[in-house]
């Protein structure tokens, strides 16, 4: 039993330094993986670096550095390319099926903001008119309502001496061509016994 222990033992010795002789060789491709991770970031950053440093003496327009900021990280020059030929392509289409729209489009354009040009001044002078019937308003309506009134009572006194009710008032419209004035009469009841 004891060969067969030592037997044992020797065979697991064997295999355990197998594996131990493998973990060392996988720890030896980390730490090469890692150095060469560090290396490359480390290059990376001195690149980014120098191609922030060309681009801010580059004098470019704030356009261009908006379009550059904009830019999707990890785009290739290619995948750029492509797009620019994309655009181009979807242009000159929209070129040749109507190689008027530009100019349509512009002439358009201008129309509106002649016309909101027209509505802007239209719109001043409208407020300008406004103003002025209200001061207008202001300066005449006060007379005429106290004229009204004072014509109410008067009405109003000729009624009672015969026995009635009578008023005289003004009905405002916002239409002024809906302004009129209106006379109310009360008569009395006569009744089988009066």
């Amino acid at each position: 039993m004891l060969i067969e222990a030592n037997s044992d033992l020797e065979t697991l010795t064997g295999r355990n330094q197998s594996v131990k002789d493998m973990l060392e060789a996988k720890r030896k491709e980390v730490d090469s993986a890692v150095r060469d991770h560090e290396e490359t970031s480390k290059a990376a950053k001195r690149l980014i670096e120098e191609c922030q440093g060309i681009i801010s003496d580059s004098g470019l327009t704030p356009e261009e550095h908006a379009f550059l900021g904009a830019l999707p990280e990890g785009q290739s020059e290619e995948d750029l390319e492509g797009e620019i030929e994309s655009e181009k392509a979807r242009l000159e289409l929209l070129h040749h099926g109507n190689p008027n729209v530009i100019k349509e489009f512009e002439s358009r354009q201008k129309q509106i903001e002649k016309l909101e040009d027209s509505i802007a001044k239209d719109t001043e002078k409208l407020g300008d008119i406004e103003y002025a019937i209200t001061e207008i308003r202001g300066k005449w309506e006060p007379g005429l309502d106290a004229l009204v009134k004072s014509i109410s009572e008067a009405f109003s006194e000729s009624f009672e001496q015969i026995g009635c009710a009578g008023e005289v008032g003004v009905h405002k419209d916002e239409d002024f061509d809906q302004w009129s004035i209106q006379i109310q009469v009360k008569f009395r009841f006569v009744g089988p016994n009066d």
